[in-house]
């Protein structure tokens, strides 16, 4: 699949090297809009006659926006804002409509609006209760030009043609659709998905006018194909979910908010590999959802683009390989959303006919053992739909089926589940992500993760565990920081190793990952700065540090260590400092100098220096400090001191270290090399110092007091930095 994707991107590339080139926010080339010469007016009373001038919609040249890692393919259609004339012009006026134009191809009967042929449809004014009607083979654009449109009988717009629609909003016009809470969805198509806005084919949204769209029965916009949006100021409510493509979603400008029960963004198609992706190259984006903020059935790309989300729903446990060892999710927490009527299309479900009520989500209730007590599972009739459990209780940030691959944008999340989670391969670069955690991971991946690219910076100010790969991961460049997990910072593999002493005390009892597959996690270069109460780098796998500046605040309780490896550790570059307490500590077996012998409180200096006080890693601890892990590989690390206390001359960056200045003061502690403190505790292979869990065991699931769990102090978690900066402001819907 990735394969003709990119294959396919070439191609247009090539195709196009004598064509001009704009951005996706750029209007076409516009001409001034004129009525046509000759108009025939009709309403519901007086139906339409055939209008003898045929009039032609003008498509602008010349318009073209490829690149070559686009998956979507792009068209002047998709980014034609403004047309000179029209096939028709439809004046909506309560219960009734006018038309100028060529009526042949419009009809009128009891409010609803026929269009039967191609063309380009002008639509302004208000209907109170009316619906717009798109049929036959050709393709369709309609102009909304200050068009208020309330259906109590279905979609406001139902595109039920064999061709693509386009939809521009006019310039500096407001426009608004919006479906009823109750009407016979049994009388349309099996596959119908109520929303108000609905395309069985293509559907592109364009232009620089505002749309506001009500989902007051389920969805907001549905497309049952390709969903592109190119401009616009879009605005969704919707009780089930927000945007929806059945086969993709593309989104490369304007500015979109979403307030979904639901998923925020979708696409469902899961039985061809093609299909199913959602593409994000630009636009202003603003999610609030219960369920998943972005989800793809099949894979998922950012190149560009602002993402503001955030997900309010509960978290299950059913699915323990979802879930961080100790980082316990939870359910009914004080941050839902304040929408009852959300509760029920938490399960995509709505009622099939107009006399049912909507039924309730099922109501979960998070216990130990893998069990939770639900109500039965809800059906929807539209067939793309998921029932899965574990589907209905997700509430990620940005979640790919399958592969997810960010190579650009601004993205802030606050989600209960996963931030960012993807079911196969992972890579992250030239990004800058910012997340938030309440219950869950950080970063999740299934497959490798590579994470990538000097322009990329990754925060994860809360979470259970801060990245994680199923598999193998590497870092290569970027700055990542883990600020605060409950678990590990950085983990692969899943499970909780216990390092070289051969065992794995796996909480994740039923995980299926391959053993043969790689585990390794190797760190190339970048700057990873960590603070966990877990193992700060945990791998199933080796740990292998060939450049890059680490530093790892550890665990202060006992059965975890700053590093943790299955298979042994090896640091032969870059500048690495690990600290803990308590723990059980593992080292590579040369190279670096260690202690168990610190003795550093909370607000205390630590630092390494060179014979006249120079700083080569210096950090102020938030923790108490027992052991270290040291190596830089720009110095005799024989003739280093270690220091605890002194005055620093320098200045500390925002995680409190610093690599300059110098220290005068403090108190020298004792340090040895790895491979002597290898041979001194009979090690091979990599050591470890301490009995495990030092006399501190955490529990595992079956230890939780009273088979129930709390959730973390919200008070004392880290809220994202700077989280309000450059957000746009959300639309009250």
């Amino acid at each position: 699949m990735e394969s003709k994707r990119h294959s396919i991107a070439w191609a247009m590339m090539l195709a196009v090297t004598a064509m001009s080139f704009t951005g996706c926010d750029d209007s076409a080339n516009s001409s001034s809009l004129s009525k046509t010469a000759d108009s025939v007016t009709s309403t519901t009373q007086n139906k339409t006659t055939e209008q003898q001038t045929k009039t032609n919609s003008i498509e602008t040249e010349n318009i073209s926006y490829i690149k070559n890692n686009f998956i979507a393919e792009y068209d002047n259609d998709d980014f034609t804002q403004q047309y000179n004339t029209f096939d028709a012009e439809i004046t909506l006026k309560g219960d009734t409509a006018s038309i100028n134009g060529n009526t042949k191809n419009v009809s009128i009967d009891d409010s609803l609006i026929t269009i039967s042929k191609g063309g380009v449809y002008r639509l302004s004014g208000k209907f109170s209760d009316g619906q717009i009607v798109i049929t036959g083979n050709e393709k369709v654009k309609l102009y909304l030009d200050g068009a208020d449109i309330t259906s109590n009988n279905g979609p406001a717009i139902y595109c039920n043609n064999e061709k693509r629609t386009i939809i521009t909003l006019a310039d500096g016009t407001e426009n608004h659709l919006a479906d009823s809470n109750n009407y016979p969805v049994s009388s349309y198509p099996e596959n119908f998905d109520p929303s108000a806005l609905y395309a069985e084919d293509k559907l592109t949204i364009n232009g620089t006018g505002t749309l506001i769209i009500d989902g007051n029965y389920a969805n907001g916009i549905v497309s049952r194909n390709d969903l592109k949006i190119t401009d616009g100021n879009i605005k969704v409510t919707a009780l089930n979910n927000g945007i929806k493509g059945k086969d993709s979603v593309a989104v490369c400008g304007g500015t979109i908010s979403v307030n979904a029960g639901n998923d925020g963004i979708k696409s469902t198609e899961k039985d061809d590999p093609e299909k199913g992706w959602v593409e994000i190259n630009g636009g202003t984006i603003s999610i609030e959802s219960v369920r998943d903020g972005i989800q793809a059935e099949t894979d998922l790309y950012i190149t560009d683009g602002t993402l503001n989300i955030k997900t309010t729903g509960d978290v299950d446990i059913n699915n323990k390989n979802e879930m961080s060892p100790d980082g316990f999710n939870f359910g009914n927490h004080d941050n839902m959303m304040n929408h009852e009527k959300f509760k029920n299309f938490q399960n995509d479900s709505f009622p099939e006919q107009s006399n049912q009520k909507p039924i309730e989500a099922e109501s979960t209730v998070l216990m130990i053992n893998n069990t939770s007590q639900t109500d039965d599972t809800n059906t929807t009739n539209s067939s793309d739909e998921t029932t899965e459990t574990e589907e209905n209780t997700s509430s990620k940030g940005i979640k790919a089926c399958d592969t997810l691959q960010i190579t650009g944008g601004n993205i802030t999340i606050e989600s209960t589940d996963h931030s960012v989670h993807s079911g196969s391969e992972t890579k992250i670069s030239n990004g800058i992500l910012q997340l938030t955690s309440l219950y869950s991971k950080g970063i999740s991946s299934h497959g490798d993760m590579t994470i990538s690219g000097d322009a990329t910076e990754i925060v994860i100010a809360n979470a259970t565990e801060g990245i994680e790969s199923k598999a193998k991961l590497q870092i290569e460049d970027g700055r990542i920081r883990i600020l605060n997990v409950t678990d590990d910072g950085i983990n692969t593999g899943g499970g909780n190793s216990m390092g070289g002493f051969g065992m794995n005390f796996s909480k994740n009892e039923s995980d299926t990952s391959d053993s043969d597959n790689s585990h390794d996690l190797l760190i190339s270069g970048g700057t990873v700065f960590i603070s966990a109460d877990g193992d700060g780098i945990d791998s199933n796998g080796s740990i292998s540090i060939t450049d890059g500046t680490i530093i790892v605040s550890g665990p202060v309780s006992g059965g975890d260590g700053s590093l943790d490896s299955e298979t042994g550790i090896t640091i032969t570059g870059g500048n690495v400092m690990a600290l803990s307490s308590r723990g059980m500590m593992e080292y590579p077996e040369e190279n670096c100098m260690v202690s168990t012998s610190i003795n550093a409180s909370a607000d205390d200096l630590i630092s390494v220096i060179d014979s006249d006080g120079s700083v080569l890693t210096a950090f102020k601890t938030k923790k108490t400090v027992s052991d270290i892990i040291y190596f830089n590989d720009s110095t005799d690390l024989s003739t280093c001191q270690l220091n605890i206390g002194g005055k620093y001359d320098g200045t500390f960056n925002e995680d409190g270290y610093a690599v300059d200045g110098k220290i005068t003061g403090g108190t020298i502690c004792e340090w040895s090399d790895s491979a002597d403190a290898n041979i001194s505790n009979g090690m091979q292979g990599g050591g470890h110092h301490g009995m495990p869990f030092g006399g501190e065991e955490r529990p595992s699931f079956d230890q939780m007091p009273d088979d129930k769990m709390v959730p973390p102090d919200r008070n004392n978690m880290i809220s994202p930095p700077d989280e309000n900066k450059n957000k746009p402001e959300q639309p009250t819907m």
